[in-house]
């Protein structure tokens, strides 16, 4: 299964680095997001550290969704689930693969428009990286592993694409609050305090992940 998923990740990945679809579609609309909140709040005048954490997942949360909402595009446009059935490969490599190359190119967007949130809110980054990073891959994690599965199951319906968010972000409700509270205590210093939030973002994720390989048989067979 893992050399199946390892051949997968690195065919999407021959394919992004051919077209860079996603990945530019993802920066770009992260960019514009990150522009509009700094015409719309003004951080020369205002003090935005209360609402920085909300301003960052947002931000993330947005431009990811426009990735994953294509993970499956190749098979989607080219109607290659029966062959996904008939071959050997492990459907759980699948859902591996693909979550691996969201999570590449989702991390290769937050390393440059995290820093440019800082610069351009006028946050200071001052706080201690290691439980930082924690908040950023446990709260990252979350998201990606539970877009992947609605985007292979949105593989089934008629406008997928456009559907995909209204199943997505109720369903990242504990996510988003966790993120936001835990990443809020980590900027002002109360790491303490953030590992409540950080708890519930741990079992959302093993919730997810097992709801991924459990389901990944049957998700070609829908």
């Amino acid at each position: 299964m893992i050399r199946d998923a390892w051949v997968l990740f690195t065919k999407d990945l021959v394919i992004e680095a051919r077209t860079r679809e996603r990945v530019a579609a993802m920066a770009l609309f992260a960019f514009i997001v990150l522009v509009t909140f700094g015409f719309a709040f003004d951080p020369a005048r205002t003090d935005l550290r209360p609402v920085f954490a909300g301003l960052v997942w947002v931000e993330i949360f947005l431009a990811g969704q426009m990735g994953i909402a294509r993970s499956f595009a190749v098979e989607r446009e080219t109607d290659v689930l029966t062959a996904i059935r008939l071959s050997p490969v492990d459907p759980m490599a699948v859902i591996c693969a693909k979550l691996m190359v969201n999570g590449l190119l989702l991390l290769v967007v937050e390393a440059v428009a995290v820093p440019l949130s800082f610069s351009l809110f006028h946050v200071p980054a001052r706080f201690p990286l290691a439980p930082f990073l924690l908040v950023m891959a446990l709260t990252t994690l979350g998201f990606l592993v539970s877009g992947t599965l609605l985007s292979a199951v949105s593989l089934h319906l008629r406008m997928g694409e456009l559907l995909l968010p209204l199943f997505l972000f109720p369903l990242l409700v504990p996510v988003i609050l966790g993120g936001v509270e835990s990443l809020g205590f980590v900027l002002s210093g109360h790491v303490d305090a953030a590992y409540g939030w950080l708890r519930i973002i741990v079992a959302y994720d093993a919730l997810f992940l097992a709801l991924s390989l459990w389901l990944s048989d049957s998700l070609w067979e829908v």
